[in-house]
């Protein structure tokens, strides 16, 4: 498949594995060079080097995607890697603390919506102006059928999920 997309600089969040990491294989067989980011160094290894022995263009930051800001370091490094940014992946995500609402705290709830909301939102102003600069820019939330369909249990994940999903259709019609 041929997405037009060679040449193009992206950014995956959370991509030492899974979802992420499929992300960011895809767009780098697309011709994409992509700056792969997660917290663990290891899997951050291993993922760019998947994606260098199939022929695509990677490198790497180990970065904490709840910080604020990891994701103006994020967009730096982008810059500095590749000259520049055009695709934002916000990916990383995942629940916080249990899943039986009873035994949550509010720092879950905080945490939860950091990690899943917060980190795209932060990452998508950092990279707004770079993006703009390059004359094209595509951001995208990874979201989960938990944000639309509510579960029966982990409501702080599906919650945040949510609320990710109202944000990028927020965000489509008002855009920065």
């Amino acid at each position: 498949m041929d997405l037009e997309l060679a040449g193009t600089i992206a950014v995956v969040t959370g991509t030492s594995r899974g979802i992420g990491l499929a992300c960011a294989r895809q767009l780098a067989a697309e011709g994409c060079r992509v700056l792969l980011v997660a917290r663990g160094e290891a899997g951050l290894l291993a993922a760019r080097d998947a994606i260098l022995s199939a022929g695509g263009e990677a490198a790497i930051l180990a970065a904490d995607v709840t910080i604020d800001s990891s994701a103006s370091a994020i967009v730096e490094a982008a810059v500095r890697e590749f000259g520049g940014l055009d695709i934002g992946v916000a990916n990383a995500g995942g629940s916080a603390g249990p899943r039986e609402f009873d035994a949550t705290t509010g720092g879950d709830w905080e945490r939860a919506f950091r990690l899943n909301v917060v980190h795209a939102t932060n990452l998508l102003r950092a990279a707004a102006t770079r993006m703009e600069a390059g004359g094209r820019g595509s951001a995208i939330f990874i979201a989960s059928v938990s944000g639309s369909s509510p579960q029966g249990s982990n409501a702080q994940y599906a919650a945040a999920k949510a609320a990710l999903i109202h944000a990028a259709r927020s965000l489509e019609r008002n855009p920065i």
